[in-house]
């Protein structure tokens, strides 16, 4: 019994020491080494770093969010490498070009030229120690920690700023503490590898400083961060097989990129949602990545998308595309489109109680970029603002246009609510002139009688029940031109009453 624990102990150990692989400068690409990353900008949620130790990760639920040719350089073939005189290799990106010291010891940061923080301008940010990246050889354990700085000074008028100030000084104090934490088995959408992880945690601290006429220099940003960067490294890849950048120590991913090796992914190149709402003018290319080129597609029946990796005139909806590689190995590319918001109005109206003084207040909502009004009206009114003041009554009809082209129209009454109501012989109402005594009389049963001034005031207002004849004393209205509303069963009727 002794001798089989023993075994298999030492049978144990074996397999942990061989699972511990160590990293060294052969696992770094070297000039004219080129590696496709694919990038992940909102990873699933919950989708958690692991533990440490002896580790089985899986993160083939990741996607592809864009894609990044990563290019290894000679520096000297860069067009900023006389700025990094001892940098042995840089990859160039979309944004920027990294310059990094790689030698039998280290990996590291020598600077970067291009536009790391999206500031919008060009920077050359050299820094002071190289920031480690790795230490060489690394096995489970391996740590280390460093502080580096830069700083740079950049014109205010590169940042569009030169009416305010004369310079801007950007300031940044990185330090960095390194442990690769745990080993083992890795599965990403490109492939599955044997890795060593390192967990790094980079404090960055802030600082710029702006210099005004007549001021000197005056600090106006001090802020810091912390990022919590987890990269899973294997022999012989040439860069981590896996990046990504975690909520906290052990959390969850924020964001990732994984390099893109033999296993078949797909991704969207773009997607545009219908620009109207119900329309069906969608449309989205997809991509394979990985595998075995060429590829081939397939969209579902009911897209004109075919065998093609585009498809248009789609609806909103969820479309799953099929994507083949040469060996004949598939994976589904799911596009989703959404309708935009509908485009909706409605209208506060003002009626009219004197002449033109009538006015419309649209509420328009939904839709896309800037709106246009285009309304006709009575008499050929026409006009192109959202709102309308001083009009008439009468009916007017506006048609709003979104940025997209797309359109909705409503019709709107404006009513008479005043004095100048044509004479309706609904009801009759004697004497007229009066003095103050008026009867009213109709033919169906008076609801109510409302007496209306030439601004549209209320000034008397009764009810009344089953009766067809009311009268009423006005005597303490003064003299002047009334609007009489009877409310009956058949509807509202109007006329003018004078009082002298």
């Amino acid at each position: 019994m002794r001798k089989t624990l023993l075994s298999a102990i030492a049978l144990f150990t074996a397999i942990s020491s061989f699972a511990q692989i160590t990293i060294t400068q052969a696992d770094f690409g070297t000039a004219g080494d080129s590696i496709v990353i694919g990038t992940d900008v909102a990873p699933p949620a919950n989708l958690n770093v692991g533990g440490t130790g002896n580790q089985t990760w899986d993160f083939t639920s990741l996607s592809v969010s864009n894609i990044n040719t990563l290019k290894f350089e000679n520096p000297a073939n860069t067009a900023s490498g006389n700025i990094f005189p001892n940098s042995d290799i840089a990859t160039e990106r979309q944004q920027d070009t990294i310059f990094y010291d790689l030698n039998g010891n280290e990996f590291s940061i020598d600077g970067v030229t291009g536009d790391p923080f999206n500031l919008g301008v060009n920077l050359a940010v050299n820094f002071t120690p190289n920031v480690k990246q790795v230490e060489f050889p690394s096995t489970l354990n391996s740590s280390f920690t460093v502080t580096a700085y830069f700083d740079t000074v950049m014109s205010c008028a590169a940042l569009g700023l030169g009416g305010s100030c004369d310079s801007v000084n950007i300031k940044r104090k990185v330090n960095i503490t390194s442990n690769f934490d745990a080993y083992g088995t890795v599965e990403t959408p490109g492939g599955t590898y044997t890795c060593l992880r390192q967990y790094l945690l980079e404090q960055n601290t802030d600082t710029v400083w702006a210099k005004f006429p007549f001021i000197g220099w005056q600090m106006f940003l001090d802020s810091a961060s912390t990022v919590h960067n987890y990269r899973w490294y294997a022999n012989a890849e040439q860069w981590p097989v896996l990046s990504a950048i975690a909520d906290a120590q052990n959390g969850n991913l924020t964001f990732a990129e994984f390099k893109v090796d033999d296993n078949l992914i797909s991704y969207s190149v773009n997607e545009q949602n219908p620009y109207c709402n119900g329309d069906c003018s969608g449309s989205a290319t997809v991509s394979g990545l990985g595998g075995v080129p060429p590829y081939a597609y397939q969209w579902p029946a009911s897209t004109n998308g075919g065998t093609n990796a585009n498809a248009s005139n789609l609806c909103a909806g969820t479309y799953d595309v099929t994507v083949y590689d040469a060996n004949g190995d598939s994976t589904i590319q799911v596009v989703e489109l959404e309708n935009p918001a509908a485009l909706s109005v409605s209208a506060s109206v003002q009626g009219v109680s004197m002449g033109n003084d009538g006015a419309i207040d649209l509420n328009v909502s939904g839709g896309s970029g800037t709106k246009t009004f285009s309304w006709s009206g009575p008499n050929g009114f026409t006009a192109t603002t959202e709102d309308l003041e001083n009009i008439t009554n009468g009916t007017y009809t506006v048609i709003v246009t979104d940025g997209n082209g797309c359109d909705t129209s409503v019709s709107i009454s404006v009513e008479l609510t005043g004095i100048n109501n044509l004479e309706n012989l609904s009801f009759s109402m004697y004497p007229n002139p009066t003095d103050g005594a008026v009867t009213i009389a109709t033919k169906t049963n008076i609801n109510s009688v409302r007496v209306l001034d030439v601004l549209g005031n209320l000034v008397n207002e009764n009810s009344f029940k089953n009766r067809t004849k009311v009268d009423l004393n006005l005597t303490n209205l003064n003299s002047g031109l009334y609007l009489i509303e009877v409310t009956t069963e058949d509807g509202i009727h109007l006329k003018k009453l004078t009082i002298h």
